[in-house]
C-alpha cells in the first residue's frame, strides 16, 4: 500500500532564512501524524514550540 504524505513549511516573519518544515504521514485513512521535521534558524526545542503555537492558532481560527 502506498502511503500518503503532506508537507508544510512555515517561514519566520522576522527572517526568511528561518523556517520549520514538517512531514505528515497518513497512518489511518484521513489521519496524519508527524513523520519528521527539519528546521533552519531554530533549535529543535524552539522549532517544536513554534510549530505547536502555529497549530493551536490555526485550530482557534478554524473554530
Amino acid at each position: 500500500m502506498k502511503a500518503n504524505y503532506r508537507y508544510y513549511k512555515w517561514i519566520s516573519e522576522d527572517d526568511e532564512s528561518h523556517f520549520i518544515y514538517v512531514n505528515f504521514k497518513e497512518t489511518v485513512s484521513g489521519v496524519y501524524t508527524v513523520s519528521g521535521f527539519n528546521t533552519s534558524g531554530f533549535s529543535g526545542k524552539e522549532a517544536i514550540a513554534r510549530y505547536l503555537d502555529t497549530v493551536k492558532a490555526e485550530a482557534a481560527e478554524a473554530n
